[in-house]
């Protein structure tokens, strides 16, 4: 991870066991996808097994851009005229989009105006951004 990085990821979790309508109705392939029932982890098989399908497609920038570029390249993807993410609501249990932000020093901004929020918002998406302190060799 670089010193100073950004991703931002939409994640769709449904209760069904395949993933494939996500694509159809957002007009993209995933960049990962978990299935219902597979373990949650294959090197610890006590962990369980996942309860829902997942469907994550992240932005396919560099983590040098900003997290605005990142938010904004994901939002594109959702505003394309084949894209239509409100047609699958019955059928997912929850759409975020998970960011991960970390600064050079563990001090540091990042700028979201308000044509962003008000692009999110529209596409009645839950943000979640994941702070990453800087690493051990920063300092």
């Amino acid at each position: 991870m670089a010193e100073k990085c950004a991703e931002a990821a939409l994640r769709v979790f449904t209760p069904e066991p395949d993933v494939e309508f996500i694509s159809s109705c957002i007009g993209v392939s995933p960049t990962e996808r978990y299935r219902k029932g597979d373990p949650i982890s294959t090197k610890n098989p006590g962990a369980g097994v996942l309860r829902e399908s997942s469907w994550i497609y992240k932005s396919p920038l560099d983590d040098s851009r900003s997290l605005s570029e990142h938010i904004d390249a994901v939002l594109r993807v959702l505003e394309a005229p084949d894209a239509d993410l409100q047609s699958l609501r019955s059928r997912v249990s929850s759409v975020d989009l998970f960011c991960m932000f970390s600064s050079e020093s563990g001090q540091g901004s990042m700028e979201l105006d308000a044509p962003l929020l008000q692009r999110l918002a529209k596409q009645q998406i839950d943000l979640i951004i994941d702070l990453y302190p800087p690493s051990e060799s920063a300092s």
